[in-house]
């Protein structure tokens, strides 16, 4: 069960007492609160099984949630017993098997079907300690008590390395490293001894306590900063190694051999007995060296005045070095956000855990991509019925609808010069203005934008958000350079936190990094792109990253991005955008129409066709890229059928295609200079007939009759100058006209254009009807154009078309 805000403001007090020891955790409860757990309210509660050990579920008010994120999450005695307060960011296992036990279960009379989530007493809310209090932890002086008979002594059972680590502390910069992995040597020799079944006499709790005691020195760090040494991380890498397994450092026949020395019976000797505080030899075999027994009245002297002989270091396993550097990823992830520190520091751990030559860069790369997979929740977690049905429902949040999801990454790619800014600017435009954007809706909320225009000049930018109307929002915030720096971070986390909501859109990735020693084709990028993704998401921010497609040109979508397939990775949402295709499939960048394809884990996939629009700098949407695919290569069939006909044929199209409307046969012969004779007998105006009904039947042009004389007029936008050539972007013909083109008519098939004629734009952007013609049925479009704006500004002609002489 995710707890805290995540399940509606759910607490878990967790008693967890050590287990020789069950009643340890109650104790601490009743000291720290003054009053017994008894006295809590009678509320859903579970347990693993194990003495003394269970959790209780309490609801929290809404107004006391941000009090709980200032509060410390357990009180601990320093020997392994605590009581935990579980809230956001932490999760409880209610149901599955447990290692130790048969199972976790309700505790009796706790159930669901026996009692009801209870609301947290103030009193408890209130006395939570805050996070400023300082942690519990075991005293950093020997213990004022003489160790029990018979304990052994616990150091002896280290390596030399842990055993120093203990007396001289870390050095400033290997926190992480010998942190982790005396944490891990001291835990795993504890459990060793007391599966022996020996008392030691110090707790593993108590020499790290020693050894945190000994690192309280300060770290330096950039710029001649120092930092103090952190207490808290230094516990959480404890608390990490008890929930682990490790196993000791040192062979197991070497500790059973100094076990076997330690745990010697009492000698007797002649003339008295040796006692067992006062130690002597003894060989592997547990037997007393003759030299012992000997000696008459000899005593051996104790441990403190023999010379100790030094030891060859222990060297750690191969798998054990391996664990350490893990551990060193997961917490510098968590901890150092600037990439090239994070990267000399992993460096400097794997050449101190003798890993140089085993761990390659590329492999550390990886390493770091899946810390940060770890702490995103981007790993294996069982949800089951109950968990599920006591967590919220997840919902999709949008900023565009089906478009560009809330809290996440979207990456804008595409070829230099392309329209990749002009596309994210108009992005900037529908979210500050609540506008439709290219036809998938309004965005449901206003959101700020933070606009980091790193990529391109001051001068271009201020263009484009004039030409859109929105240099001047008051939600509209400028950075003009920015870098992939802790401190530009920090500063971008505090302007998203100071504009909730705020939507980052970067220009471009490759600006950002020019300083980075690494490039887009390493896996160090995957790694900085979560960085910057993550600290955007942990302000509350979403975040839109321009990124560059590479020059193969039959690849779209994520396939097109450039770089390392991290990039894509770290992103949601990937759109695309691309010149339209030429006969021969190479880009035809003279054409101002776009391709936009959407891949994306939310929402649907798209495969669009944009356009610009005129005067203004942003897009509308066109139709599909199948549709258009369709049209071009119906214009290409009919290019091939014209390059067939007569000069006479072509003749009478030119002139269907340049009067746009309806003509009568006579009308026709007049304008092309064929004698008419007596009511239309001639042989030349019979003939302009036949050529009439033979491009009917090609379909290139339709006929009516309203009255006795027939009517014709053109099918299609063709236009002939000798040799065949579309004037301009795809035809009206294929549902792909621009708007803004006068005298665009009709479209092919007989389903679309029965009894249709148009007549250029109005100033509204709308359509009338001939006057001359019949009425006509409304043509059916392929994909409705925004109806938030016309398709160009008044006053304004669209530089690919020609004027609007009649608007």
């Amino acid at each position: 069960m995710l707890l805290g805000t995540h399940s509606g403001g759910t607490l878990a007090v967790d008693f967890d007492p050590a287990d020789t020891d069950p009643a340890a955790a109650d104790r601490i409860f009743r000291e720290h609160f003054g009053q017994p757990p008894t006295d809590l309210p009678h509320t859903l509660a579970w347990s693993s099984g194990r003495p003394g050990r269970r959790q209780l579920a309490f609801l929290v008010p809404q107004d006391r949630w941000p009090d709980l994120d200032n509060r410390q999450q357990e009180l601990n005695d320093g020997n392994g017993s605590k009581v935990e307060f579980r809230w956001t960011g932490q999760q409880s296992v209610l149901m599955g098997a447990h290692p130790d036990t048969p199972g976790y279960g309700w505790v009796d009379g706790c159930s669901p079907t026996e009692a009801s989530l209870a609301q947290a007493p103030a009193w408890l809310l209130d006395l939570i300690p805050s996070k400023a209090a300082p942690r519990p932890a075991a005293a950093p002086t020997p213990p004022t008590e003489p160790p029990p008979a018979g304990a052994v002594p616990f150091r002896d059972f280290l390596t030399k390395d842990a055993a120093d680590l203990i007396d001289t502390g870390s050095r400033p910069g290997n926190n992480n490293t010998e942190g982790c992995a005396l944490a891990l040597e001291l835990v795993a020799v504890e459990r060793w001894l007391k599966s022996q079944g020996v008392t030691a006499d110090e707790s593993a709790r108590d020499a790290f306590a020693l050894y945190i005691a000994h690192s309280d020195q300060p770290i330096p760090r950039a710029g001649g900063r120092f930092e103090p040494f952190d207490t808290a991380k230094a516990w959480g890498r404890f608390d990490t190694a008890e929930k682990k397994d490790p196993t000791p450092a040192t062979p197991e026949d070497k500790l059973r051999d100094r076990l076997t020395y330690h745990r010697r019976e009492l000698v007797q000797l002649p003339t008295g007995s040796i006692d067992i505080s006062q130690p002597t030899r003894a060989s592997s075999n547990g037997k007393v060296p003759d030299e012992a027994t000997s000696c008459g009245s000899k005593s051996v002297p104790p441990r403190e005045e023999r010379k100790r002989k030094d030891r060859k270091p222990t060297n750690l396993s191969l798998s054990r070095r391996l664990e350490c550097f893990r551990h060193c990823c997961a917490a510098l992830v968590s901890t150092e956000r600037n990439s090239l520190r994070r990267m000399a520091r992993l460096r400097h751990a794997v050449e101190a855990l003798k890993l140089k030559g085993i761990v390659a860069p590329k492999e550390i790369g990886a390493q770091v991509l899946e810390a940060q997979d770890r702490r995103a929740g981007n790993c294996f977690s069982l949800l089951t019925a109950l968990e599920r049905e006591l967590m919220p429902k997840p919902v999709v949040r949008w900023h565009v609808p089906g478009c560009i999801p809330a809290g996440d990454l979207t990456i804008i790619g595409g070829r230099p010069k392309v329209g990749k800014t002009r596309l994210a600017v108009a992005v900037a435009r529908a979210l500050l203005r609540q506008e439709d954007f290219l036809g998938f809706g309004v965005p449901p909320t206003q959101h700020p934008v933070i606009l980091v225009s790193d990529d391109q000049g001051d001068a271009d930018t201020n263009d484009q958000l004039e030409k859109l109307q929105i240099w001047d929002h008051p939600l509209l915030l400028w950075v003009r350079r920015f870098r992939v720096t802790e401190d530009d971070l920090d500063q971008l986390q505090g302007a998203i936190k100071a504009h909730p909501g705020a939507v980052v859109i970067i220009d471009s990735l490759r600006s950002i990094t020019r300083s980075c020693p690494f490039g887009e084709n390493d896996p160090e990028i995957g790694a900085l792109v979560y960085d910057l993704k993550t600290g955007v998401m942990d302000a509350g921010g979403s975040l839109l990253l321009i990124h560059h497609c590479n020059k193969t040109e039959a690849l779209v979508g994520v396939e097109a991005l450039s770089g390392h397939g991290s990039i894509s990775g770290a992103a949601n949402t990937v759109l695309t955008l691309h010149y339209l295709p030429d006969q021969k499939g190479h880009p035809s960048k003279d054409q101002p129409q776009r391709r936009l394809v959407r891949e994306a884990r939310t929402g649907e996939g798209v495969d669009l066709v944009i356009s610009p629009l005129a005067g203004r700098g942003d897009f509308y949407r066109v139709g599909t890229f199948s549709e258009w695919q369709r049209s071009q290569q119906q214009a290409n069939e009919e290019e091939k059928d014209i390059g067939r006909m007569s000069q006479r044929e072509k003749d009478v199209i030119r002139l269907l295609t340049d009067n746009g409307g309806w003509m009568k046969r006579r009308e026709v012969c007049d304008a092309l200079g064929v004698i008419w004779g007596d009511r239309g007998k001639d042989p030349a105006a019979k003939q302009m007939g036949r050529t009439l009904e033979r491009l009917k039947r090609l379909n290139f042009i339709e006929s009516d009759r309203p009255q006795q004389e027939t009517l014709y007029r053109i099918r299609s936008r063709a236009l002939m100058d000798g040799s065949v050539a579309p004037a301009g972007p795809a035809s009206d013909s294929n549902g792909f006209d621009d708007p803004n083109c006068v005298g665009s008519v009709g479209s092919v098939g007989d389903e679309h254009t029965k009894g249709k004629a148009v007549t250029p734009l109005t100033q509204s952007g709308g359509v009338s009807e001939s006057p001359a013609a019949p009425p006509l049925a409304p043509l059916a479009p392929l994909t409705p154009l925004p109806t938030t704006s016309p398709p160009f500004l008044p006053g304004e002609d669209d530089p690919w078309w020609p004027a609007r002489s009649n608007c």
